[in-house]
C-alpha cells in the first residue's frame, strides 16, 4: 500500500485465470478486499506459453489483457455488486473469448492464436494441440 511498483509472476493456464490462482491464496474472509485491490492496482494480467513449431524449436505464445480505465472500472463495478468475484471472472472470460481478432485492450485468445499461427506454418499439429488444451 506504499505506491511502489511490484511486478510479479503467478501460474496460470491463461489470462481468465490469473485472477482465481491469485484469490486461491487468500483466505475467504479476505477475498473481497484483495479483490477489489488486485483489480485497482493491476496494470495487466499476461500469460505465456511455450509451443513447439514446425523444426522442434519454441515460440512464445502470450494471451494479454491491459487494464484500461474503462475496463478497471468496469471490474470495480462488478466486484462491489452481490457475487461480484463471480461476475469479474465472467466479464474477463467474456471478453477474451468474444474477440477473435483481439481488442485495443487485450489479444486474441490462446485457440484463436493457435488456428491462425497453424494456418500460417508457425506452430506444428503438437503445438496446436498444447495451446488448445
Amino acid at each position: 500500500k506504499t505506491g511502489h511498483p511490484v511486478m510479479s509472476t503467478i501460474h496460470s493456464n491463461d489470462v481468465a485465470n490469473v485472477l482465481p490462482r491469485i484469490m486461491d491464496l487468500v483466505p475467504p474472509d479476505q477475498q473481497h478486499r484483495k479483490l477489489t485491490e488486485t483489480i485497482s492496482t493491476a496494470h495487466a494480467f499476461i500469460a505465456q506459453r511455450l509451443v513447439e513449431t514446425p523444426e522442434g524449436k519454441l515460440i512464445g505464445v502470450r494471451e494479454h489483457l491491459f487494464f484500461s480505465k474503462s475496463i478497471r472500472n468496469d471490474l470495480l463495478d462488478l466486484a462491489i455488486q452481490a457475487g461480484g468475484y463471480g461476475l469479474v471472472i465472467q466479464y474477463i472470460r467474456k471478453m477474451m473469448n468474444d474477440n477473435p481478432q483481439g481488442t485495443e485492450n487485450s489479444s486474441p485468445n490462446f485457440e484463436n492464436q493457435a488456428k491462425d499461427l497453424l494456418n500460417k506454418g508457425l506452430i506444428s499439429k503438437k503445438g496446436f494441440d498444447a495451446l488448445i488444451a
